[in-house]
């Protein structure tokens, strides 16, 4: 489970961040990449890359 405030400032942040989710396969990282993503777009009219490996 992400911290909710790294999530927060994460968006929050005027500046571009890179996050790297890592953990066992079937965890939920892409799950969790979705929702910021999400909230990055609806909530605070961010621009948005999203990527994954395979």
């Amino acid at each position: 489970m992400p911290d909710r405030r790294l999530c927060s400032n994460l968006l929050r942040g005027e500046n571009a961040e890179n996050v790297v989710l890592i953990d066992g396969p079937g965890t939920g990282k892409s799950r969790v990449a979705t929702a910021i993503v999400v909230q990055a777009i609806k909530h605070h009219r961010r621009k948005v890359r999203y990527g994954s490996t395979f």
